[in-house]
């Protein structure tokens, strides 16, 4: 019978262990969410959510599509404290009015405190005051912040005050209305998360190419060229895949009501 050295060699020599070890620190920080997530809310979380907390852990982006009422915004909360606790990174939330920004930083306030956490919350919105206001932009201005809530509108006026800043998760509590306030939204807030405008040109390529390749394939010149039009599809994607892996892209949240 083999030893325990020799099978944890064999392993080793597979690339099991590296790929047991990945599973294990998945699992581990799954259970941090979900205590972080307990602790908060007093429940456990439910299906759905479960889901959603192990896309985040592994840095994946996604829609949360659900019911009214199913704990979204409740969960991307609790997904921008652990990112700030877990990750050090800077959260940017996205909501449609002043008046839910107001509402978010005062439940975040309240989440933060239940779990003993000092994170630097603010809101920049026109509910503020002018004195609270030229304050909310001088803490974004100095960097002076772990997340920062904006509404629909912040985003294209001040974009080049956000520039400043990569943030490691968005979370957009109504992707429909940010889309319809600007159609460029969504390209600010990949740039937000990251992506450079050269590999965001690439994508939009990427649609385009697969657009034209869905034509039937034809004879003579046509084929040659949708043919030709694949390969350049085939080396957009490899291009686009091996920026992903090389850079430190940040994660977004868009929830759809």
């Amino acid at each position: 019978m083999a030893s325990t050295i020799e099978v944890l060699n064999m392993l080793e020599k597979l690339g099991t262990i590296n790929r047991l070890k990945s599973l294990e620190n998945l699992v581990n920080e799954y259970n941090e969410f979900a205590g972080m997530f307990r602790k908060i809310i007093g429940t456990n979380m439910w299906g759905a959510q479960r889901l959603w907390a192990r896309r985040i852990i592994k840095g994946k982006s996604f829609a949360i599509v659900a019911p009214t009422g199913s704990g979204k915004t409740t969960f991307g909360m609790i997904a921008s404290l652990y990112v700030v606790l877990k990750r050090n990174g800077k959260v940017l939330i996205v909501v449609p009015t002043s008046t839910l920004a107001y509402d978010v930083h005062r439940r975040l306030s309240d989440y933060a405190g239940k779990i003993g956490a000092n994170v630097r919350i603010v809101m920049a919105s026109s509910i503020l005051s002018k004195q609270e206001l030229t304050e909310a932009m001088k803490a974004i201005e100095d960097g002076n912040f772990d997340i920062l809530i904006i509404t629909n509108a912040f985003l294209p006026r001040h974009m080049d005050l956000l520039s400043k800043y990569r943030f490691s998760l968005i979370f957009v509590d109504d992707v429909d209305s940010v889309l319809k306030a600007s159609s460029k939204n969504i390209d600010r807030l990949l740039l937000l998360l990251g992506i450079s405008e050269e590999a965001l040109h690439k994508a939009l390529t990427v649609v385009d190419l697969m657009k034209k390749l869905r034509k039937p394939l034809g004879l003579g010149p046509v084929r040659r060229r949708l043919i030709s039009l694949g390969r350049r599809l085939k080396k957009l994607n490899t291009e686009l895949t091996n920026y992903i892996k090389n850079n430190n892209i940040g994660i977004l949240i868009a929830q759809e009501l």
